[in-house]
């Protein structure tokens, strides 16, 4: 319920209803405490996705791994055109230094974001310099407390 609306129903309530009014009040504070949490979180969730998909943008468009995957958690599930396997950090940072050297960027777009309670998934389009159809990058992002880590990167050709 809107608390504009009920806070201007209990007013017209008959003031001689003291009991009344203090149930209405009290239903009023168990049922918005949750709605009030849950839009804090939203915002915050909101505030994490930008900054997870501005950094992500941002070190795709300039090739760089170790940006890429500073926030990236210590085992990292990688398939780069159809190879696909864990790493560790610092092995996902040498695989994507040799992928960027292969296709250098030109472009990097978001496309799509979806999200699930604590995850984030990311899809993109980039460009290599090579001049090759654009391939599609997909990222999942998990949340942290107040931060967020890069637990999976996706690179496919594009289908046809």
């Amino acid at each position: 319920m809107d608390v504009t609306l009920f806070m201007d129903l209990l007013q017209r309530m008959d003031s001689r209803s003291p009991a009344l009014q203090i149930c209405a009040l009290l239903f009023l504070l168990t049922t918005a405490g949750p709605a009030v949490a849950t839009a804090q979180t939203t915002v915050a969730d909101t505030s994490l996705q930008t900054q997870a998909l501005e950094h992500v943008r941002d070190a795709f468009a300039r090739g760089d791994a170790r940006a890429l995957l500073a926030p990236a958690t210590e085992r990292i599930e990688m398939t780069l055109l159809g190879r696909s396997t864990h790493y560790s950090r610092s092995q996902a940072i040498y695989v994507m230094e040799e992928f960027f050297r292969d296709y250098p960027p030109e472009q990097f777009a978001v496309e799509d974001t979806s999200g699930a309670e604590g995850s984030w998934f990311m899809a993109y389009e980039y460009w290599s310099t090579r001049g090759q159809e654009p391939m599609q990058v997909f990222i999942r992002v998990r949340t942290l407390d107040d931060s967020w880590e890069v637990r999976e990167i996706r690179v496919e050709r594009r289908r046809r």
